[in-house]
């Protein structure tokens, strides 16, 4: 399957009080592959619509993305000249965990990922209740053990916001400007940009009211794996504002213009640069 030169324009709101799960996308919002080694591709696709999801008592997790929300069973997936300039906003409820990316929001299956040359232009709002969130410029989380991601060439000049109501949650929130969460795999990041070296309000990654667990970074938020960061660059402001760090003083505030907190050894950062404030407050 693929999408070549194809563009969504328009809106699109949901405000859901009962559903499972929300798979939302400007282009593709859930797909699964119908046979062994199917691939999917993106070339040049463009979402320029904003996405909206709220509600006051739905369940389930959302997964969305300008491009493609949650990908299932394919053998291989690629992005390629892909950008998304909609904006996306979520108000997850306290039973929903947000994944969240500009281009792609989850992947959890077997799968080669390539996100090359692509571009989020929209600002990225989250309100969240319960943690665990998974929410980054590019690509919000990426988890399954036997997969293969690359995310080369990538900018993110959007601004990612993530504002806590979590009084009481342990889990951790992982927020990046290319990359949210990297929870096992292999994955690289090559060559990839925050921000934007002539206009420093881009990329901006704030958090406010942190009372959890969190990893926020200009690339990488939160990594479970020996990651591979190289030759990447942040412009953007990182920032935590509120009471940075779980109520019971017991969970752990990593902040940083590359690499938010890391949970492994051998984890490679070569030749990056960060350029502009990281503050905690």
């Amino acid at each position: 399957i693929s999408f070549t030169d194809c563009e969504n324009k328009a809106a699109i709101s949901l405000a859901p009080t009962k559903v499972g799960g929300a798979y939302i996308g400007g282009i593709v919002g859930q797909a699964w592959a119908e046979k062994k080694d199917q691939t999917i591709k993106f070339i040049r696709t463009k979402n320029s619509g904003a996405i909206s999801l709220t509600g006051a008592s739905w369940g389930g997790n959302p997964y969305v993305a300008g491009i493609f929300g949650q990908p299932n069973n394919y053998s291989a997936i690629e992005f390629d000249g892909c950008e998304n300039s909609g904006d996306i906003t979520v108000n997850a409820t306290a039973s929903s965990k947000p994944y969240i990316g500009g281009i792609v929001g989850n992947e959890t299956n077997k799968v080669s990922v390539l996100v090359k040359n692509c571009v989020n232009k929209g600002n990225i709002s989250v309100l969240s209740t319960i943690g665990t969130c998974r929410i980054a410029g590019i690509y919000g989380s990426r988890n399954n053990a036997t997969s293969v991601v690359t995310i080369e060439g990538c900018t993110n000049l959007g601004a990612v916001k993530i504002t806590s109501n979590n009084t009481a949650n342990s889990n951790a929130y992982a927020v990046g400007g290319v990359l949210g969460y990297a929870a096992a795999g292999s994955t690289t990041i090559k060559n990839c940009t925050n921000g934007s070296s002539t206009d420093a309000t881009k990329g901006e990654i704030t958090f406010a009211k942190a009372e959890a667990g969190i990893g926020i970074a200009g690339i990488n938020g939160l990594s479970n794996i020996p990651i591979q960061i190289t030759g990447c660059k942040n412009y953007g402001h990182v920032a935590i504002t509120g009471d940075g760090g779980h109520k019971d003083g017991k969970k752990s505030v990593g902040i940083s213009g590359i690499l938010g907190y890391s949970l492994v050894a051998g984890i490679t950062v070569t030749d990056c640069n960060n350029v502009n404030a990281v503050f905690c407050n």
